[in-house]
């Protein structure tokens, strides 16, 4: 499976077989405003060839952000290119967290499934893993 970016934030992968883009985001804290537009930008480029397929951000072990600016960072950034791929599903480990992310993507405008399951996320996404 090609890697198509590994950081300390981030491993984003593709799947030719499932057509599936997979952000895996690490629980390392993002510390600085500059560093989460340096990771927005990096994320954005890995994938920006890929939008025509299915996308999975697996946020479960991302810690939690309260940078200032964070959330408008995020809408400048990141929901215009997740707009163009033809579903979006994220992953969270907490009930809470699903209630967040919910609330945030359906306020920047991208129609995103959350899920606590894998398997629900990838049922979303009409992905079907080969046992």
């Amino acid at each position: 499976m090609p890697i198509l970016l590994e950081d300390i934030y981030n491993l984003v992968t593709f799947d030719p077989e499932l057509r599936l883009v997979k952000q895996v985001r690490s629980n390392e804290r993002i510390p600085s405003l500059q560093e989460l537009h340096r990771s927005y930008t990096s994320l954005v480029k890995s994938f920006e060839l890929y939008t025509r397929h299915v996308f999975l951000a697996d946020l479960r072990r991302s810690p939690g952000n309260n940078l200032p600016d964070a959330e408008r960072m995020t809408k400048l950034l990141l929901a215009p290119p997740l707009k163009k791929f033809r579903l979006v599903a994220s992953l969270v480990s907490t009930a809470t967290g699903r209630l967040q992310v919910n609330r945030m993507w359906r306020e920047m405008g991208v129609n995103m499934g959350t899920f606590m399951d894998e398997a629900e996320a990838l049922a979303y996404l009409g992905v079907v893993k080969k046992p």
